[in-house]
């Protein structure tokens, strides 16, 4: 489910953002840049079963996905500085999701 919702997001990145006049590149690197993580923890996901922990692993991981990538594609499709607020609360879950899957 995770995965497909990647491939809708990154379906709208590219229709929607790349077609818009108005949109920056810079947001639109923002997304990408969303995209690109969602996709590479979502990977992550996968590998969690392998983990002493798995749910907590995976939890790490989702709420990552959420905080981070989240914020990147709230910020690039509606401008706003404050969505990017959360975007470092995602990245301490991601680094907490790799902690706990390499230990």
């Amino acid at each position: 489910m995770n995965k497909l919702s990647d491939y809708l997001l990154k379906f709208v990145g590219c229709t929607v953002l790349n077609h818009r006049p108005d949109v920056s590149d810079y947001h639109k690197q923002v997304f990408q840049t969303g995209n690109l993580y969602h996709f590479f923890h979502t990977l992550a996901i996968l590998a969690s079963p392998f983990a002493r922990r798995p749910k907590l692993v995976a939890g790490w991981f989702f709420m990552g996905i959420v905080l981070f990538s989240g914020s990147c594609y709230t910020l690039a499709i509606t401008g706003s500085s404050h969505a990017g607020l959360m975007a470092p609360y995602g990245g301490f879950c991601f680094l907490l999701g790799w902690l706990s899957l390499a230990f």
